[in-house]
């Protein structure tokens, strides 16, 4: 059986910076169960799609009008092949995907195993989770033991298609660790009912860091949306001392996990901030007092770490007032650079699910448009609110970067 994995055109990026690390896992992960005959191709970097028996998509929300443009030619590709679909919008809206042979909810790496098991008429009863009497969905379930799945399949892409630096040195992402204890309402994560975040050992991680170095990479962007909850963080040093790497923090992160980073010599720190404004904070339920925030900023300074917040403009009641709360905010804290996006209502978030509760509204329902960025100077905005318009809200952003990139 020939798979070929398939990542969708992702025309909302800058440029590709990272690899399809979702589909190097499950690449990695089939692999170690014996379905060995399988390529991995990013539409990003290449038109050229292979004949094989199983295509396996991965998609988000702007991602999946793409992948029904895809259906056809697939089927000329091969008339017997069978499609299957997976990622963020399969998971929340699976009935948007009736055109597909199978839709995998959740993660991929079991329900795929299972998957594939079906189309090849082994153990199909006994071996499938359905839900609603329907043997094309399949629901995900979690692996406990993020060990067993194999290191992602770097060595089977060409990394001189992505291009992400770090101080000048060519890198690439790695993920420790799965899950969020968090319920932002922004994000498609407040939909579970399951907090808890799954880890890889350290040795596991150790091994991959070595890996990525074998790959020719010189630098590392950890992932995980809170690196530092890992427990013996500094046992890590010893393989992230000749690279340049950063990772994720809160913004009210404990100062002591700051001098570890600082120890662990961590170049940059990318931080969730959000919002200067309180007001919209309390909102969306991020669970961050902006007190807390200035401190942390300086400890990160005084350990040699370049600060980048995350901005998220457009939220629900986002007004002049709130935005320039955060201006202000950002010119107090100095941070070296800051990432600015514009809300996104996705499928799955509360505040899609909840629009009646918000004062935000959705400018237009077509998925293609649902992303902030189209490209250098491209950026989009599909909301507004009472008080700013989408044009208003591109506007701010334009501000935001002109002052502080």
């Amino acid at each position: 059986m020939k798979i070929c994995f398939l990542y969708p055109q992702t025309n909302f990026l800058e440029f590709n910076g990272f690899p399809p690390l979702p589909l190097l896992y499950l690449d990695s992960y089939l692999n170690n169960h014996g379905y060995t005959d399988t390529q991995i191709v990013d539409l990003n970097v290449t038109n050229i799609i292979p004949k094989a028996d199983v295509y396996a998509i991965s998609a988000t929300t702007p991602q999946f009008p793409y992948t029904i443009e895809l259906l056809s030619e697939l089927k000329k590709l091969n008339p017997n092949s069978t499609t299957i679909i997976g990622g963020a919008h399969a998971s929340i809206k699976p009935n948007d995907c009736k055109d597909f042979d199978k839709v995998i909810i959740g993660s991929g790496e079991l329900a795929l195993i299972q998957c594939l098991e079906d189309i090849e008429k082994i153990n199909i009863i006994e071996k499938i989770n359905i839900i609603e009497n329907q043997k094309h969905i399949y629901i995900g379930e979690d692996i406990t033991n993020l060990d067993e799945i194999p290191i992602p399949s770097r060595k089977k892409i060409d990394t001189t298609n992505y291009k992400y630096y770090i101080d000048g040195e060519l890198s690439t992402s790695q993920m420790t660790s799965r899950g969020c204890i968090f319920s932002c309402l922004f994000c498609q994560n407040s939909s579970k009912t399951n907090k808890t975040v799954r880890f890889h050992s350290n040795e596991y991680v150790l091994n991959e860091i070595q890996d990525i170095k074998n790959c020719g990479y010189k630098g590392i962007y950890f992932m995980d949306d809170m690196f530092t909850i890992r427990k013996d963080l500094l046992d890590l040093k010893s393989e992230l001392t000749n690279l340049k790497w950063q990772c994720q923090i809160r913004a009210d992160e404990k100062l002591n996990n700051i001098i570890k980073l600082g120890k662990m010599n961590c170049n940059r720190v990318s931080i969730g901030l959000e919002s200067g404004s309180q007001k919209i904070l309390d909102i969306v339920n991020k669970r961050l007092n902006l007190k807390n925030v200035p401190e942390v900023i300086k400890e990160c300074k005084k350990n040699d770490i370049k600060v980048h917040p995350y901005l998220i403009l457009g939220l629900p009641s986002e007004s002049a007032q709130t935005i320039e709360n955060t201006i202000e905010f950002l010119r107090m804290i100095e941070p070296d650079s800051v990432g600015i996006s514009i809300f996104v209502p996705y499928p799955g978030t509360y505040i899609h699910d909840h629009l009646e509760q918000f004062d935000i509204k959705i400018e237009d329902n077509d998925y293609k448009k649902w992303h902030f960025r189209g490209g250098k100077g491209g950026y989009n905005c599909i909301v507004s609110t009472s008080e700013l318009t989408s044009e208003d809200i591109l506007k701010y952003r334009e501000d935001i970067d002109r002052e502080f990139n």
